[in-house]
């Protein structure tokens, strides 16, 4: 008898702790705000935008690409472009081909991939002006 006795009250524990309603972070916080006579939520930190100096200074200083991207754009500036085969010629390249775009538009070009049926893929850049 006591066996059962202990079964059924730890079935009952278990349904009275899954129906129990579980309070978030942020809903513990108001409630231990409310109970201390708190009611308002704290004002929002506005962060002072950028001087004019800074944002010019870091638009002037322009960043110089790494030695393989400095190559990759080299192959994809080409009249024809490059294909994944020209890219694979460059030591040290293991990224996907279409990342080369990405970086040679962060440098200043505007790139471009095309894919003719039965064709490679041709990746060109031209500087922006």
């Amino acid at each position: 008898m006591a066996k059962t006795a202990k079964k059924a009250a730890t079935k009952t524990a278990k349904k009275s702790t899954k129906s129990a309603k579980r309070l978030t972070h942020s809903e513990a916080v108001q409630g231990s705000n409310l109970a201390s006579g708190v009611s308002e939520k704290p004002a929002k930190v506005v962060k002072a935008a950028k001087s004019a100096k800074t944002v010019a200074k870091k638009a002037a200083v322009e960043k110089t690409p790494n030695p393989l991207h400095e190559k990759l754009i080299a192959l994809m500036a080409r009249k024809e472009g490059a294909t994944i085969s020209d890219f694979q010629t460059v030591d040290g390249f293991n990224i996907p081909s279409m990342a080369v775009v990405r970086i040679a538009q962060r440098h200043g070009y505007e790139a471009s991939a095309s894919k003719k049926p039965g064709e490679r893929t041709i990746y060109k850049a031209v500087k922006k002006s």
